[in-house]
């Protein structure tokens, strides 16, 4: 699978089935267990087959968290006589203890902590499933897994996928009974000296079916459940309703569960939103990125970022999934309002392509003289595709986010080769404060800017070019007397930005300065004061 599938199937909320779990695991032993009482094997030969294969298994799938919780539970249980382990939960407390004990950094792997949150909930939930028929057990079985594994998914991975509830039904049996087992067959049957044309041409099929459902349920996902930030009282109290949510469900307490469901609902989407005007300097590394967002959750991403992957030669996009998509997560953006490139290079657009299929986006906002034909061609075709206006900044160099005013400058440099010398500089205004964003504009654009626009007193400047020494003129912040700085730059880089001289001239001034490569994200809201939080110091 390439990364565009496994992050639909992660979408659909069934990235799970693609793990090493104890379902798996289960369907092996069943398979050995099977196979070895046909051939009429005794008892102690089968657990002694189980206890060598087992192992060897564990470590064929790397030593996954989830494998090695199933495979030791499934070997107490197989070793030790029943009457010592009448209580799986026993098991599941024990290996938690011992594991934790050998190798304390486990605590902090999600794959862990999902994989014995699960374990537990279903084992707690037990004498609910022992008397429901098998598509009941199924149903029940998702519905616990899902709300177990809801608190994780809010701290980890800022999202729900209630799709899951859905998706699970069908492809829980489907992978466990149907193409599991086949792939396990497949796998001996493909050394054969013979090539067995029949099941081969059958795995495919079973593959594009798979492919076509997974289709299916991506395009009923249309409504995405994200996860603002949590504090750890928010935390605290989402672990409790949730926890309660599970034992009103195992006592089959279904209206009281509701009540809770729609508390967990409030709590953990609507309460930790926060509620002011905030800019936030993503970090993308060698780039630029940039998300403004208003008290009213309009929102605008000035620039994406982007590199290549140097050995393929081909966009590799993990700035977009490990960077930029998760922030939005954080901040509840499902959305974007604007987009604005302030120039083609592909440290500032390099992601745009990617984000146009994962997001909803209302306008992008280009310099088009910067952008060379074949480029503004196929931007147009992506723009039309989705629905996207596709704006000259030279036709909209001013509008409105509810209360914030935003300028788009014209500082560019004609005839000149030099795209950064194309940049669209951003002046954004709300309230008293003011925020000036330069993209890549060199020394010859600030002469410009001063001199056309006549600007002064700056709160913020987003520094030019990630503080090379072709922009950031004295000139300019004697004009601007910024009182604070942002640089996104990439931790040590191959260029050695920012520039010694840039980062003492910004300090001789008295300009408080933040950099990516050090601080990582910068988020910044605009209250009665200003607040700044970084991710790092």
């Amino acid at each position: 699978m390439n990364k565009d599938e496994l992050d639909r199937i992660k979408e659909i909320g069934i990235a799970h089935l693609l793990a090493i779990s104890g379902t798996h695991i289960a369907i092996i032993i069943t398979i050995i267990c099977y196979t070895l009482n046909r051939l009429k094997c005794p008892l102690f030969l089968i657990k002694i087959i189980l206890i060598i294969l087992l192992p060897i298994y564990c470590m064929y799938t790397n030593m996954s968290a989830s494998a090695v919780r199933a495979i030791l539970m499934s070997l107490i249980i197989i070793i030790l006589p029943k009457y010592i382990i009448k209580h799986s939960m026993n098991v599941l407390a024990f290996l938690f203890i011992c594991l934790t004990i050998l190798t304390p950094s486990l605590i902090y792997h999600i794959g862990f902590q999902l994989s014995f949150l699960i374990t537990f909930s279903i084992l707690f939930a037990s004498p609910l499933l022992k008397n429901l028929g098998v598509f009941k057990s199924l149903c029940a079985i998702t519905w616990i897994a899902q709300l177990s594994s809801f608190i994780l998914s809010c701290i980890h991975f800022h999202q729900i996928q209630w799709i899951g509830l859905l998706s699970n039904i069908f492809f829980v049996p489907f992978y466990s009974f149907i193409l599991f087992p086949f792939v396990i067959f497949l796998t001996f049957i493909i050394h054969l000296p013979f090539k067995p044309f029949i099941i081969t041409n059958l795995y495919n099929l079973l593959i594009i079916f798979h492919d076509k459902m997974v289709e299916l349920f991506d395009k009923l996902n249309f409504f995405k459940w994200y996860i603002p930030t949590l504090n750890n009282l928010q935390i605290a109290i989402i672990t409790i309703i949730a926890f309660l949510s599970l034992v009103l469900f195992v006592h089959k307490c279904y209206k009281l569960m509701s009540i809770t469901l729609i508390t967990l609902y409030v709590v953990s989407t609507m309460l930790p939103q926060v509620h002011a005007y905030q800019l936030t300097m993503l970090d993308v590394g060698q780039g630029d990125s940039l998300l403004f967002e208003t008290q009213y959750h309009e929102s605008l991403l000035i620039d994406t970022g982007g590199n290549f992957n140097s050995k393929q030669k081909v966009a590799n996009h993990n700035i977009s999934r490990y960077h930029i998509l998760p922030t939005l997560k954080r901040h509840n953006v499902k959305e974007l309002d604007y987009v604005i490139i302030t120039h083609p290079h592909l440290d500032h657009m390099g992601e745009l392509s990617y984000l146009i299929k994962q997001l909803k986006i209302k306008s992008i906002i280009i310099n088009a003289n910067s952008f060379k034909m074949k480029e503004l061609n196929l931007l147009k075709e992506n723009c039309i595709k989705k629905g996207i206006k596709l704006i000259d900044f030279k036709n909209k160099s001013q509008f409105f986010m509810n209360k914030a005013k935003l300028n788009l400058l014209d500082a560019t440099i004609p005839n000149s080769n030099n795209l950064n010398e194309q940049s669209i500089i951003i002046l954004i205004q709300y309230n008293s404060y003011k925020i000036l964003l330069m993209g890549d504009a060199t020394n010859h654009n600030e002469e410009k800017l001063i001199h056309k626009y006549h600007l002064s007193d700056v709160n913020i400047l987003k520094i030019g070019h990630h503080g090379s020494r072709t922009s950031t003129s004295n000139s300019l912040l004697q004009s601007i007397r910024p009182k604070i700085a942002l640089i996104s730059v990439g931790k040590k880089n191959k260029y050695g930005l920012p520039n010694r001289q840039i980062i003492d001239r910004l300090r001789y001034n008295n300009i408080k300065v933040f950099q990516t490569n050090v601080n990582g994200e910068v988020n910044i809201l605009f209250k009665d004061q200003i607040e700044i939080k970084s991710q790092y110091h």
